[in-house]
């Protein structure tokens, strides 16, 4: 047992050699002792304590034996006995078949011997041969109608890329739609209740005053106002449909050479009117001359 007594001071000035010295008490409590005999054995002594274990081990199994003589051979009668069990231990297939020899090592060496002969014997190796069959059609593959089935996969797979395609934009066009129906539905809406309130009114046919002129005049007006922040987002809904529009770029181009042939087009009219109006006018002179 490791034993310690830490001195402390409370002044001041040692606060710095007290906690050391507590640090130190900590690190020292952690220690633990092993205790053991400080001896050497004798290797004489050890060879003799092992011999005598030996020897009381072979009492003990020849006590277990029954006293018999285990350093000779084995007799004959002894080995046909041995040949016979294992015999019938082989052809036995039940799962409960036991090899019974006795406490006999020499018996027991033997039985293990006769199954690993047993095991190593070529009977228990050959395999009965299979005829093999003849004359069997061969079959070969004809390059041809290979290269018409990779060919008609190749069909199927581009079908199948385009249709993707088609699907998805079918689907942003459809999401699209779905963002700008509702203000038009929403526009559509309010003109059929004005048409309802026009109706009311007519059947009606009652007069209305000053403040309800005033008071329909500014629902007009809010009316007019909420269309044209309606037209304004259906506006930047067209816009954002054409930015977004994969195919934009193309119609621009289109539209680019309408404009270019319009113009040649046009161009070219006005030189066929020209051309028109010479030929009349040569044509007049000609008539002129001959008269």
């Amino acid at each position: 047992m490791t034993s310690m007594i830490a001195t402390c001071s409370v002044e001041k000035r040692n606060i710095d050699e007290t906690i050391s010295t507590c640090r130190f008490s900590q690190r020292v409590a952690l220690i633990k002792n092993e205790v053991r005999v400080n001896e050497e054995l004798d290797p004489k002594l050890m060879v003799r304590q092992l011999r005598q274990q030996v020897a009381e081990l072979r009492e003990e199994l020849s006590l277990a034996t029954g006293g018999e003589e285990r350093d000779g051979d084995l007799e004959l009668a002894e080995r046909e006995r041995c040949e016979r069990l294992v015999q019938d231990y082989l052809q036995d297939s039940s799962p409960e078949a036991r090899l019974l020899v006795g406490g006999d090592m020499r018996k027991i060496q033997l039985c293990f011997s006769l199954l690993k002969a047993r095991v190593k014997s070529p009977l228990l190796h050959t395999t009965p041969k299979t005829a093999t069959p003849t004359n069997q059609p061969t079959v070969t593959a004809d390059p041809r109608l290979e290269e018409v089935i990779r060919q008609r996969d190749e069909e199927i797979n581009m079908l199948l890329k385009t249709l993707k395609q088609e699907r998805r934009k079918i689907a942003e066009l459809e999401a699209r739609l779905r963002t700008t129906a509702p203000e038009e539905r929403g526009g559509a809406g309010e003109e059929v209740e004005e048409r309802k309130e026009e109706r009311v009114k007519e059947e009606r046919g009652t007069e209305t005053t000053g403040e309800q002129e005033a008071g329909e005049r500014k629902q007009a007006e809010s009316r007019k106002a909420w269309k044209s922040e309606l037209s304004r987002a259906r506006q930047e809904a067209f816009d954002q449909f054409r930015r977004d529009c994969p195919i934009m770029d193309q119609v621009n181009q289109h539209k680019t050479d309408l404009r270019t042939k319009y113009s040649e087009a046009k161009a070219l009219g006005e030189e066929v009117q020209s051309s028109r109006t010479t030929i009349s006018e040569w044509g007049n002179l000609c008539a002129s001359t001959t008269l």
